[in-house]
């Protein structure tokens, strides 16, 4: 009895000496966590300090016109050079297609739904162009 009372306070005493030992084991971690915590801010403040501002408040300066507007305001008649076309087009103008009525009648056939008929191609070839043609256009082939 004595020798099994001998072995269960030795247990006793190993488990308290094992639980202590965690015990210090997870405070040394923490610590070691709370040291490593404190280098890293005290390295970000270090960084902070070095991207810190430093410019002067200067609202006159904020509110002048930059160097690129200014650049670019100078040079207004150079840039309009670059934004005027390569060449010139001769041709019709949108009012101009729309005022002959061959359009507006192969429009209007067109929303019916009737442009592909024999009908609309009856229709079509006896519409006459506002003005006739100039002579020089017209083909002399014959097909």
């Amino acid at each position: 009895m004595e020798e099994q009372a001998r072995r269960d306070k030795e247990r006793v005493q190993f488990r308290a000496d094992m639980l202590q030992w965690r015990r210090e084991e997870r405070e040394a971690r923490e610590l070691e966590r709370q040291r490593e915590e404190e280098e890293k801010q005290n390295r970000l403040e270090v960084l902070r300090n070095q991207v810190g501002v430093v410019a002067e408040a200067d609202p006159e300066r904020m509110m002048a016109d930059t160097e690129a507007w200014r650049s670019r305001h100078l040079n207004v008649k150079f840039e309009f050079e670059l934004q005027r076309p390569l060449y010139s087009i001769n041709t019709y103008t949108d009012t101009q297609i729309v005022s002959d009525p061959r359009v507006r009648v192969e429009q209007a056939l067109r929303e019916a739904g009737l442009h592909h008929s024999q009908y609309a191609q009856e229709v079509l070839s006896v519409i006459k162009p506002p003005k006739p043609p100039r002579r020089d256009t017209k083909s002399t082939l014959k097909f």
